[in-house]
């Protein structure tokens, strides 16, 4: 074959960004997953995947059912007038930004349900108003790590 494959995962919930990686003299990496959520927003790092061109991926996308954000009244408007779960919700809001998610479940409904997420499609007001729930706040206790 001749060439060489690398792929490297960057997990990181706060702290430094991916510039760092560039101490260890390794590849950037292709996916880039990070505590997501409109609690947590992180256009600094989502801009640098961007221009770097790293996949963002979302993990925690539901703010560890915090229901400070599951049961905010913009969550719960979005989620009425859609007919959907505030959960969805959520997922779809990533979604609708080009975000990856990744969310975990066991229950075959529960799993049916989520695929349902990239169906809805909200309007910028509409992202706009999630996005204006930011608190900076993460939920996911990480220092960050590496997985090459």
């Amino acid at each position: 074959m001749g060439g060489r494959l690398t792929l490297t995962v960057h997990l990181i919930s706060k702290g430094p960004p991916l510039p760092r990686i560039s101490l260890y003299h390794l590849d950037l990496p292709c996916v880039n997953q990070v505590e997501f959520h409109p609690h947590f927003i992180r256009e600094d790092l989502m801009d640098y995947c961007r221009n770097k061109k790293i996949f963002f991926q979302a993990y925690s996308s539901l703010a560890g059912h915090n229901p400070d954000l599951l049961e905010h009244p913009t969550v719960i408007d979005l989620a009425t007038k859609y007919k959907i779960t505030p959960q969805i919700v959520l997922l779809s809001w990533a979604i609708n930004q080009g975000v990856g998610i990744i969310p975990k479940s066991l229950q075959p409904h529960r799993i049916s349900e989520n695929l349902k997420a990239s169906e809805v499609h909200f309007d910028e007001d509409e992202v706009q108003r999630l996005r204006d729930l930011n608190r900076n706040k993460n939920y996911v206790p990480c220092e960050g790590w590496l997985v090459v």
